[in-house]
């Protein structure tokens, strides 16, 4: 209670600068809902949070309906200007970058004519913080379909990051997995400790999109 109090402060201080910590967070627990404001998008919930650095310490708070109120926000406000400010921050990598460079190439700033090889993409911000809800926005949804013309999977990395699989690269065509065998995939990791905390988890669920929507294709 005393860190939100702390943030409503910090936010009421300066309000432009407050609202620019608008962001969204992308998560599969429902029990998000109960207390938050929120949208859903097949089995995720997008809810606006504000990221503060309260004294040295960064914080977040998950935004309610009194939190609203407090802020003097509408709910169609606080989604505007969150998606606002999450689309001025996102990347798309190729993994085998994300793991070998420390400035992995942004290819979302690229122009294609010809499909893309690698395998596997990571999409999320340059501070791999909740950035899996980077997918909501229909100008990065379009420019993967530009960038894999062949198509693609769309797979819960955690909360932070999301990995998209390309369907036209030689190694996917090679091995022919199935959507189960892909599935299968994501919940391993889930599973594992070792990869991936429980708190970051988003979904076991494997997505596409169809008709300008996250669509679930196997869970």
């Amino acid at each position: 209670m005393l860190d939100q109090l702390m943030m409503i402060q910090e936010f009421q201080k300066n309000e432009e600068k407050g609202k620019e910590s608008i962001k969204i967070k992308l998560v599969g627990n429902a029990e998000y809902t109960h207390k938050c404001v929120y949208r859903q998008y097949a089995n995720l919930y997008a809810i606006p949070m504000i990221q503060l650095e309260v004294g040295e310490v960064f914080r977040t708070m998950l935004l309610t309906p009194k939190m609203l109120e407090i802020l003097n926000l509408t709910e169609e406000e606080v989604f505007r200007i969150a998606f606002e400010n999450i689309r001025k921050d996102v990347e798309l990598c190729n993994i085998l970058d994300e793991l070998t460079s420390m400035h992995p190439s942004n290819i979302l700033a690229e122009e294609f004519t010809e499909p893309v090889n690698g395998d596997m993409y990571v999409l999320s911000n340059s501070q791999k913080c909740c950035g899996a809800a980077c997918i909501l926005l229909p100008e990065v949804q379009a420019k993967l379909f530009q960038i894999f013309k062949d198509g693609f999977y769309i797979l819960p990395s955690s909360i932070h990051e999301l990995i998209i699989l390309n369907l036209g690269s030689e190694v996917f065509k090679e091995i022919r997995l199935s959507e189960i065998e892909v599935l299968n995939m994501v919940k391993k990791v889930n599973t594992d400790s070792d990869v991936i905390r429980s708190e970051d988890i988003l979904s076991n669920s494997v997505y596409q999109i169809i008709d300008r929507k996250l669509t679930i294709i196997a869970s």
